[in-house]
């Protein structure tokens, strides 16, 4: 299996994981929370198709702290559920082996 197709599974999976996680209560402030995926040397366009193909939103790479994509959680709310969403993908794409960080930011 190629690394992109591997990608897409690793999304998908964590993609359904955040919408579980976001599950509940959504109080507290609303936020744009993103996860900040860091895959430098990667084909930018694979990776957005990956991307894509497992369900989730992102339009191109972003500077940050470097280079990566801001992969937000879908099927949650804007506010508590959106930060749980975001810290379940993070945890599952760093247990797949991905350089990911947390991105916080309110509205």
């Amino acid at each position: 299996m190629n690394k992109y197709k591997k990608l897409a599974q690793d999304l998908t999976q964590a993609r359904v994981l955040g919408a579980e996680a976001g599950k509940g209560d959504d109080g507290g402030s609303a936020n744009q929370d993103a996860a900040f995926l860091k895959l430098p040397r990667w084909n930018e366009s694979m990776v957005l198709n990956a991307i894509a193909e497992a369900g989730l939103y992102c339009t191109h790479k972003t500077k940050w702290i470097g280079y990566g994509y801001l992969i937000n959680p879908v099927g949650c709310g804007q506010g508590n559920s959106n930060a749980r969403g975001m810290e379940a993908i993070k945890k599952h794409l760093k247990e797949c082996g991905y350089d990911v960080l947390g991105f916080y930011k309110m509205d």
